[in-house]
């Protein structure tokens, strides 16, 4: 069973993909040697964040928050009742990306810092093609919070796609390997596919996503910088320690334009 990654009020809620998502690299997928990613000592710095514990995404480090570009959504349903969490990234002074099935069914959201009281959430918009189909591969959404965010946007990768064998990292608010939550962590991985979305494998050495993580980034390098190529969308089996995990691709034609039409100010490359 495939799962999506939305930290639910009571249990996260187990949903498929599309059936395309699960195979490898699509035969017109990015080939060539993959640019090296920036300096780091740590994924948290890629984030904006300092690492505080060897743990968690799965097989990551846990990030204090308190300057993070990557932080916690909380949704409400139409009856304001609690919708559960996903992750987000700060993609311009008041916009905030996370994916779309975090979104489609929400009336309303608060943005969490990690630290200081949440902050109001003004609207929110959901890819049309999410929207009508639930297995869309562009899983996106964005929310706009009333005043912007102090924390530095992360530019969103346009002017390329990943490539195959590319090191990437990932970040969210999800479970960990212990099944705890509600913190931030970080993960080295590898970009192992290419298709309708990008795809990683669970590894002793690369880490992956699981529930609350929805949302949350998938960064490449680009120019000496971590960038915004993917959002975390889903996993290939209900476990978090096996398996693949997948991310929305944001450069494509179609999630440009969506982005940038909710959020015009976005930061990007």
């Amino acid at each position: 069973m495939q799962r999506r990654l939305a930290a639910s009020a009571v249990i996260a809620t187990l949903m498929g993909v599309a059936a395309g998502a699960c195979g490898g690299s699509s035969p017109g997928a990015p080939t060539g040697t993959p640019p090296g990613p920036p300096g780091t000592s740590s994924p948290c710095s890629a984030i904006g964040a300092t690492p505080i514990a060897a743990t968690a995404i799965v097989n990551g480090t846990a990030c204090a928050s308190s300057s993070s570009s990557v932080v916690r959504v909380e949704f409400t349903d139409k009856n304001g009742h609690d919708a559960g969490a996903c992750s987000g990234t700060v993609i311009g002074a008041r916009a905030v990306l996370t994916a779309g099935h975090c979104v489609v069914d929400s009336a309303a959201a608060r943005v969490s810092l990690g630290t200081g009281a949440t902050r109001a959430v003004v609207s929110l918009a959901v890819h049309d093609a999410y929207k009508a189909d639930r297995s869309s591969p562009l899983d996106l959404g964005v929310v706009i919070v009333r005043d912007p965010l102090p924390r530095s946007p992360v530019p969103v990768l346009f002017s390329r796609q990943a490539r195959t064998g590319e090191a990437a990292i990932i970040a969210g608010w999800g479970l960990d390997e212990h099944q705890s939550g509600d913190a931030l962590h970080a993960a080295l991985t590898t970009i192992a596919g290419v298709s309708d979305f990008l795809e990683s494998d669970f590894s002793a050495a690369d880490g992956s996503v699981c529930q609350g993580d929805s949302g949350g980034a998938l960064l490449l390098a680009q120019n000496g910088a971590w960038t915004l190529g993917g959002v975390i969308s889903s996993g290939s089996t209900s476990a978090c320690d096996s398996g693949k995990s997948y991310y929305a691709i944001v450069g494509s034609d179609a999630a440009r334009q969506f982005i940038l039409s909710v959020a015009p100010d976005a930061v990007v490359r």
